[in-house]
């Protein structure tokens, strides 16, 4: 599937998966392809060669744990150790994590070595969005349910379960305000208030130094003469809302 994917032309920097489809033949495939592979992994009886020796993932746990290189990653509540290891001949980098000391490991894979556990993880997160679209499209546009055993007429059900899926997505990120539209109209308009805010603090900063000069009194005083007083007790709060007052 991945071969006919790149061959239609379509490019990928990763190919993500879970633990079932992990192994050495769609490893060595997706390299083969120039493409990058980062997936979860079992914790299971597979040797990882480490600096000469060939431990399970167990040892390379129990391992990482002795020599204090779990560390705890704030930005993922997780407990995490990362080792560069090579499966088969080819390098990969091993991502254990776990939510307690007492928890149990899980193992993340990559074929890029250069790969901390943030980026990884991150770029492995998206999968979720993928798992999403696939269980509301089975729910709600019947993807999958197709009973015809035409090839064309499958291929017309997924296309059309895709369309009402990303229709219905982008008319929920719409009403939600969470398009890069929307987020540029609001930011627009917070920023317009701000100016607006600006430009009359400024008005009554000038006045005041105004009036400080006409009084002969200190600018700094007079604000803090200003500031003990109440508002409505205040004359020259009462002249300057009467003069925006009548501006307005």
């Amino acid at each position: 599937m991945v071969k006919r994917a790149v061959s239609k032309g379509i490019k990928a920097d990763y190919v993500l998966m879970d633990s079932w489809f992990f192994c050495e033949a769609i490893l060595t495939s997706a390299l083969s392809l120039g493409i990058n592979i980062i997936a979860m992994a079992k914790m299971g009886k597979a040797r990882y060669s480490f600096k000469g020796c060939d431990y399970s993932t167990k040892e390379l746990a129990q391992l990482l744990k002795q020599r204090k290189k779990v560390k705890w990653v704030k930005a993922l509540s997780l407990y995490c150790a990362e080792v560069e290891v090579e499966y088969k001949g080819v390098p990969l980098k091993l991502y254990f994590c776990k939510t307690s000391k007492r928890g149990k490991w899980h193992l993340l894979v990559s074929t890029n070595v250069k790969l901390g556990i943030l980026k990884a993880y991150e770029i492995y997160s998206t999968r979720w969005s993928i798992e999403v679209f696939f269980k509301e499209s089975k729910n709600y546009f019947s993807l999958g349910k197709s009973q015809s055993r035409d090839f064309d007429a499958q291929i017309a059900d997924v296309s059309i379960a895709i369309i009402e899926y990303n229709v219905f997505s982008l008319a929920k990120r719409f009403e939600a305000y969470e398009t890069i539209g929307g987020l540029f109209a609001h930011s627009k308009d917070q920023a317009m208030e701000l100016t607006i805010s600006l430009r009359i603090w400024g008005f009554i900063l000038e006045l005041l130094r105004i009036i400080s000069d006409l009084i002969d009194s200190d600018f700094n005083e007079l604000i803090i003469n200003i500031m003990k007083n109440k508002p409505e007790d205040n004359k020259i709060f009462r002249l300057i809302e009467s003069q925006l007052s009548e501006a307005a």
